[in-house]
């Protein structure tokens, strides 16, 4: 970064924590509308605060960093690795969501080399509070999931970062882009980019960011995920010998799309299946209501809290 950039960046991180922080009332209110819509855990409150629920194991410690479920699946390939040949650490994963969090803390024993918090929310006394906790001896961040007083502190307490599967939505390279002094300000100190193509990998370098690679995607190194035999066994007595569809982790407004499509293959395909997904489980009710006003018979089920949408 030029010196000029260096201290725009600088002084827009002043003002970002100084209105995070007089924005803390207001920030406490939203983790509790958070919590009455079911996005955030009472039992997890704490750890969102930069407060432990687990002893730092001795030896040295690994935080990976990742949004929410895909972003976590997606790095489980690279957490065997990392277990099998670095035999001494301890790896942390963060995520940002309930799902994510009930699942890798049902994936990983609590005896297992591989822990999981709550990410801590980006207020300084938060992320501090993390860090000098944790002492982890390095930070691999997954995507995008990328904020100022997490990259700041990071800097400040001269832990080595890098930024991995990385990749930029249209609209999260736009915000960037517009505070590009921050976000050169914010990853001045990430040693390494990983990114997921050649095209992504543009996009970050017009950032500003220097030490990018392309090395594809983690998400292709994922293991099978483990299922319960009954539970497979079930699926496979209701879908029998028909086609399926699967529609997964899909946003509001995309079930409207696909219900018309599966409308269409229906005349065509008349013992065709759709299974909708949600990528929020807590908007099922909604889409199984869609699904019935749009005339589909439905059945809304629900698996160990994960929930998806059948409709035929």
């Amino acid at each position: 970064m030029r010196p000029s950039n260096t201290w725009i960046g600088f002084a827009l991180w002043g003002v970002y924590t100084f209105v995070s922080t007089l924005a803390y009332p207001l920030g406490r209110l939203w983790i509790h509308r958070r919590l009455r819509r079911g996005k955030e855990d009472p039992a997890f409150l704490k750890e969102r605060f930069g407060c432990p629920s687990r002893e730092r194991p001795q030896g040295p410690l690994l935080w990976i960093h990742c949004a929410s479920v895909g972003e976590a699946m997606g790095v489980l390939g690279l957490v065997e690795d990392l277990l099998e040949s670095r035999p001494s650490w301890t790896i942390l994963l963060t995520t940002g969501t309930v799902t994510s969090a009930r699942l890798l803390r049902k994936r990983f024993h609590p005896n297992s080399r591989v822990l999981h918090q709550m990410a801590p929310l980006d207020w300084v006394w938060c992320v501090w509070r993390f860090l000098t906790f944790w002492r982890p001896q390095g930070a691999l961040i997954m995507e995008a999931d990328l904020w100022p007083q997490m990259l700041g502190t990071l800097q400040h307490q001269k832990i080595p970062t890098f930024l991995i599967n990385s990749q930029l939505s249209r609209k999260t390279y736009g915000r960037w882009r517009f505070l590009r002094p921050l976000f050169g300000f914010c990853t001045r100190g990430v040693e390494r980019v990983f990114a997921v193509s050649q095209p992504q990998a543009r996009l970050l370098r017009a950032l500003g960011m220097a030490q990018v690679e392309v090395a594809g995607s983690l998400k292709w190194t994922t293991p099978p995920l483990p299922v319960v035999p009954e539970t497979l066994a079930r699926y496979q007595s209701l879908v029998a010998a028909r086609r399926v569809l699967v529609a997964a982790s899909t946003h509001p407004g995309e079930e409207t799309f696909l219900l018309a499509v599966f409308k269409k293959l229906q005349k065509s395909h008349p013992s065709l299946l759709l299974v909708l997904v949600p990528r929020h489980p807590d908007r099922a009710p909604g889409v199984q209501t869609e699904a019935q006003e749009a005339g589909f018979q439905v059945v809304l089920d629900s698996v160990q809290r994960h929930t998806s949408v059948l409709q035929g």
